[in-house]
């Protein structure tokens, strides 16, 4: 009978382990030499660390791994919610990029305190080159519309050489917390949207358009 128990406690525990896994991480992105904030989403995840206490400073360390290049992230704060069957978790954090780490596609590894073991995430995240930051950029001509802005900020620009590449667009504080991110792959003609700004605070905020190999940034202000 002892046996019979046994086996019936173990059925969760299996079917716990199947179902432990990362599934995104946002943004999938950086530029070498500098710190993005990002959130990774994981299913059944425990960020708790290798101590499994709680608490910020025992969260999951993580890290990205492309061959023998690996560079590490620094966990912030517990995200997690219980939503049944399965609770959704995320764990916020910054990642700071060397200068000269290798470009390239990195795998994602977190360690699962419940599970004891590392998770990967294939494919991750990408560094990109930081030689052409300031002076080329990937579009031209870009207007933000109205700046200062209360509410809906119109943002547009052209790629003038008609050549395909994915971008990614996104707004940043001064702080550097990502409020906006949007990803348009094959991007070759021109760019236009309306974005809703009108429940964030007042301030500096920078828009980010970055290619496989440049970023352009401008300011606009939120009154």
């Amino acid at each position: 009978m002892k046996k019979i128990i046994f086996v019936i406690m173990l059925i969760p525990m299996f079917f716990y382990g199947q179902y432990s896994q990362i599934t995104g991480i946002n943004p999938s992105q950086g530029v070498q030499g500098n710190t993005v904030p990002l959130i990774i989403s994981g299913v059944n995840f425990s960020f708790s660390g290798f101590s499994c206490w709680s608490g910020t400073g025992n969260l999951s360390p993580f890290k990205f791994t492309q061959w023998s290049e690996t560079f590490w992230g620094t966990p912030i704060s517990d995200n997690s919610s219980s939503v049944p069957p399965f609770p959704v978790n995320e764990l916020e954090g910054n990642v700071s990029i060397p200068p000269f780490q290798p470009v390239g596609i990195y795998d994602l590894y977190v360690w699962d305190c419940d599970l004891m073991t590392w998770k990967s995430y294939g494919n991750a995240f990408s560094v990109i080159s930081g030689t052409s930051e300031i002076n080329e950029e990937p579009v031209k001509k870009i207007n933000l519309y109205p700046n200062p802005v209360s509410d809906i900020l119109q943002l547009e620009f052209l790629n003038e050489n008609k050549d395909h590449q994915d971008i990614q667009i996104k707004i940043i504080n001064n702080i550097g917390k990502i409020i906006y991110l949007n990803y348009v792959a094959s991007f070759s003609n021109s760019y236009k949207e309306n974005i809703d700004l009108s429940s964030h605070a007042s301030g500096v905020y920078f828009v980010e358009i970055i290619s496989a190999s440049e970023k352009t940034t401008k300011k606009f202000i939120i009154k």
